[in-house]
């Protein structure tokens, strides 16, 4: 059961990064000021929904990954994940 949980709470917030990142590059607004950095969200719906599976499957490896790290380094010592947070950014 424990498992389960982890993997739904990997996916939502895998989900919550996924929706910002796609709200962010759909903006009309953002995709006027800077049309170089946003709009890798195609216009066709069938492209979106690819383009959106993707970025949550990329979210949530990632978040798997980060998950996975903290726990082999506290693991070893606890001084190892202090060390893995502040050079994460």
């Amino acid at each position: 059961m424990e498992g389960l949980s982890m993997i739904v709470s990997i996916l939502v917030a895998g989900f919550t990064a996924t929706q910002i990142s796609y709200d962010h590059d759909v903006d009309p607004t953002r995709r006027s000021k800077m049309p170089d950095f946003y709009g890798y969200v195609p216009d066709t719906a069938r492209d979106r929904q690819i383009v959106f599976i993707a970025l949550l499957l990329i979210s949530s490896s990632m978040m798997a990954i980060r998950s996975l790290i903290v726990v082999l380094l506290s693991s070893i010592s606890l001084h190892y994940v202090g060390i893995y947070f502040a050079g994460d950014h």
